[in-house]
């Protein structure tokens, strides 16, 4: 066996229980404009040191990909940026289809800033002013930490227009659907009418047994407008 080689330029803070970060990294796009196009993606941090991290992706990036970095602090509830490229990149042995990815990172600049855009022609995903409300619902606190990430890096936001259908009756259960803002009527179609079964409301889950069960959706969910708070 071959000895590694050790790749540390620096005293590390092994951690056992990882960060939270939010990677943002250019989209392999002939097109990318590095002034409004990155690609979020939430990553868990280890092994800190003062100029990098170790952190575990389930996207391989290739060493000098220039890259921003979001890392949470859940005392004070805010994201701390830096800028920096990946070093290095290794797929993790006992987890298929993850990769450590050794960063190289400094405080970023006071007149640099993530851009928290999105891929031009992608579904957009949640972004770090999100992760707050994610994290008081139930769904994100029934899972361990080490799957937050997967979790968080599968979600894709949606808007729906008041009074359009978000989930219709017999639709395969492959999809769930967490409301982020705003209310909906829960409605069973009966004889072609419409039965108000419930009312959900911002973090309420819909849609979950079907997928757990893989049988279709028996409900035929209608969004309500917000109430707006009076002006002036």
């Amino acid at each position: 066996m071959e000895p590694q080689t050790e790749r540390r330029c620096t005293a590390r803070d092994v951690r056992t229980v990882p960060k939270l970060g939010a990677l943002y990294y250019p989209p392999n796009d002939p097109s990318f404009s590095a002034s409004t196009d990155w690609v979020p993606h939430f990553v868990d941090l280890f092994d800190e040191s003062r100029n990098g991290f170790l952190a575990l992706s389930d996207s391989a990036l290739e060493a000098g990909t220039p890259i921003g970095l979001e890392v949470y602090s859940p005392k004070d509830k805010l994201w701390t940026p830096f800028q920096g490229q990946v070093v290095w990149c290794d797929p993790v042995a006992h987890k298929e289809g993850f990769f450590h990815l050794g960063l190289d990172l400094r405080p970023a600049d006071q007149e640099w800033q993530i851009p928290n855009l999105q891929v031009k022609g992608s579904t957009p995903r949640p972004l770090t002013s999100d992760y707050e409300f994610f994290i008081r619902t139930k769904l994100l606190r029934a899972i361990p930490r080490k799957a937050v990430c997967s979790v968080l890096n599968s979600i894709f936001r949606l808007s729906v227009p008041a009074g359009e259908r978000l989930i219709n009756q017999g639709d395969p259960g492959n999809t769930f659907f967490v409301i982020q803002q705003g209310t909906c009527g829960v409605h069973l179609e009966k004889g072609g009418e419409l039965i108000l079964i419930t009312r959900l409301k911002e973090g309420d889950v819909v849609g979950e047994m079907a997928v757990l069960t893989g049988e279709p959706h028996w409900w035929l969910i209608a969004l309500l407008p917000r109430e707006l708070p009076p002006t002036g």
